[in-house]
């Protein structure tokens, strides 16, 4: 009884360990397919708007960053110091209401909506435009700022943002066109410094923006950049960053499937082994030399698995002594493997099947049959 619930333990505390192992990968994975369905949602829909609309769209975002640029405004509050709301579960189209462009940065094969805003639903999601920064639509004296978490458990976004050096590239896309910009500067600053973040006059700024040290979070990464012309030849860059992407999630899928096959099969063993060790088994042998003649008198004791552990009853080894047609039995075994041997030499059993009644010699198809007893030569 013990072992059985030893055994369930077991069971229980492997599947906690699968889902906990498993969880941020599955999470990740699922993330990045929402993710994918907003910007194939995005994308149709600017495909799908008339022209003069998407150009509507565009003006009123530039004459927003010209009133910034005017006013000189000062970048919103800290966009990883919100506290989460009780927001309910968004559909696509919502979200893909709130994109207002793509983020891509082929270097750590990242590609991801930018939301209007930095609330924990958008940033749980993708990144967020800073408020009081520019729009991502480029122009003379604008900076656009774009928050996104790092080390989130359920989605990889800015966790690999650090890998960016100066001279990188990463690109912005809107539903005009696409604005590439070049790192020319990595920063760390308290969140409350804002200086780096205001809009410089005349220039065509970018910072992407993530927390610091990882799971700290006590200071903010900054990737500046400027813009730089986009030309063709920029898209073979994150085509290939698009199939990193892919490729990290191939591969997180595919590991988390064969990690859940791999578990799963252990789990099934260890059911198969309790409940074969509830039940009892008779294992009945004869001792054959090699001209198939019963051997008597031969001694034989009963080890484990592995044969290191010599097996009891009664507190003493259990042996079985062959009679005189060589026959010899190890009565009401629990179901398991075992070794049936003598000084210098011995055969492996086991019961292969719950639904099966008797033993079997391993690696041979030799089978206790009822009324039979399995042949053992002796050579």
């Amino acid at each position: 009884m013990k072992k059985n619930i030893g055994d369930i333990l077991m069971i229980l505390l492997v599947v906690a360990g699968l889902v906990a192992i498993l969880y941020p990968f599955v999470e990740d994975s699922l993330n990045n397919f929402l993710d994918y369905q907003i910007l194939n949602h995005y994308q149709r829909k600017a495909d799908e708007k008339a022209a003069q609309a998407q150009k509507a769209a565009h003006e009123k975002m530039v004459a927003e960053n010209e009133r910034l640029a005017k006013e000189e405004s000062a970048p919103g509050d800290d966009p990883f110091d919100n506290p989460p709301k009780d927001e309910k579960k968004p559909t696509v189209d919502y979200y893909s209401q709130h994109t207002i462009g793509i983020v891509k940065i082929p270097k750590i094969g990242v590609e991801i909506p930018i939301f209007d805003g930095t609330t924990d639903l958008f940033l749980s999601r993708g990144a967020g435009l800073l408020g009081g920064t520019s729009y991502p639509v480029g122009g003379e004296s604008t900076h656009t700022v774009i928050s996104a978490h790092r080390g989130l458990p359920e989605a990889t976004l800015f966790t690999e943002l650090p890998e960016l050096v100066i001279g990188d590239r990463f690109f912005l896309e809107n539903q005009t066109e696409i604005l590439a910009y070049q790192v020319d500067k990595v920063k760390v600053i308290e969140p409350t410094e804002l200086e780096d973040l205001r809009i410089v006059a005349g220039e065509d700024r970018a910072t992407l923006m993530t927390c610091t040290p990882y799971m700290i979070n006590s200071h903010r990464l900054l990737v500046q950049g400027h813009r730089i012309p986009y030309v063709p030849e920029m898209a073979k860059e994150m085509k290939a960053g698009k199939k990193k992407n892919r490729l990290r999630q191939f591969l997180m899928v595919g590991g988390s499937l064969l990690l859940f096959i791999l578990v799963t099969g252990i789990i099934c063993q260890r059911i198969r082994l309790m409940f074969l060790r509830r039940r009892r088994y008779d294992l009945a042998f004869v001792l054959l030399d090699d001209e198939s003649q019963p051997l008597a008198n031969e001694t034989f004791t009963l080890y484990s698995k592995n044969g290191r552990r010599r097996m009891k009853r009664e507190g003493q080894d259990y042996q079985v002594v062959t009679d005189s047609e060589g026959r010899g039995c190890f009565t009401q075994l629990p179901g398991a493997s075992y070794q049936v041997r003598q000084k210098d030499w011995g055969v492996k059993v086991k019961v292969k099947k719950i639904k099966d009644r008797y033993f079997s010699l391993v690696g041979k198809k030799n089978k206790q049959k009822e009324n039979e007893a399995i042949q053992i030569h002796k050579s």
